[in-house]
């Protein structure tokens, strides 16, 4: 108990001292950001403006020899903090608005007696308009971490009971880049003339498109039936 009481008096007295506060505000949480990405993002692109224009001001002092190291130590440590969290909170963005699309869906026989199918995917993030306001597409930060990039797309074919009845059952692209469609080729083990694409990507988001296979090879559009879901899917 005794122990567990001077535990509690040093975490009271570090939160209420002045370095108890900068450390405590440097975590930058905010219940509401987990909910709101937007709000989450402005808030920490905030933070990180300051910090930084702070941590160029100490350093230019310290480089004159006018402020202590440990001063600086501490923009910089804040500034390290800001410039992490402001990443972070650009990759929740980044993850909520991707978005992969069904460009185009055809039909063809192949060499042998089975049918093929042609799937063209695209990469369709736009990003919204109050994402645009706040972060320039040329932003060293925003660039690093290549928001123009879907990573880890797979695609299958599904009937209406929701077997595979594609081949390969699940194909893989790696990086789907914006305005750099790719073409998928599969097998098709059930002669139909619509299917449902189901894609999964991202973080676990997953789509599922019924579409009717063209079967004039020169359509470039897939006529989407109806979209049976779209959602959001967090894996484990």
């Amino acid at each position: 108990m005794k122990l567990r009481s001077v535990l509690l008096v040093s975490l009271l007295f570090a939160l209420v001292t002045p370095d108890g506060l900068v450390a405590q505000s440097s975590t930058f949480f905010n219940q509401r950001d987990d909910q709101y990405t937007l709000l989450g993002l402005k808030r920490a692109k905030e933070v990180y403006e300051v910090a930084k224009l702070d941590y160029e001001r100490q350093k230019g002092l310290y480089d004159q020899q006018l402020i202590s190291k440990a001063e600086y130590d501490r923009a910089r440590a804040a500034y390290t903090d800001a410039e992490v969290n402001y990443q972070q909170s650009l990759l929740a963005v980044i993850f909520e608005q991707q978005y992969v699309t069904v460009l185009a869906a055809t039909k063809y026989q192949g060499t042998g007696s089975r049918k093929q199918v042609r799937i063209e995917i695209g990469n369709a993030a736009a990003g919204g308009a109050e994402f645009s306001q706040l972060v320039s597409f040329e932003d060293e930060i925003f660039r690093s971490l290549q928001p123009d990039i879907v990573h880890d797309v797979y695609v299958s074919l599904l009937n209406d009971e929701g077997a595979i009845i594609g081949l390969p059952y699940e194909a893989k692209v790696e990086e789907l880049h914006f305005g750099k469609p790719q073409i998928l080729e599969f097998d098709l083990l059930q002669d139909l003339d619509a299917v449902s694409v189901n894609i999964i990507y991202g973080r676990g988001s997953e789509r599922r498109l019924k579409v009717f296979l063209q079967k004039d090879a020169t359509v470039n559009k897939a006529a989407i039936q109806s979209e049976q879901f779209s959602q959001e899917v967090e894996l484990g």
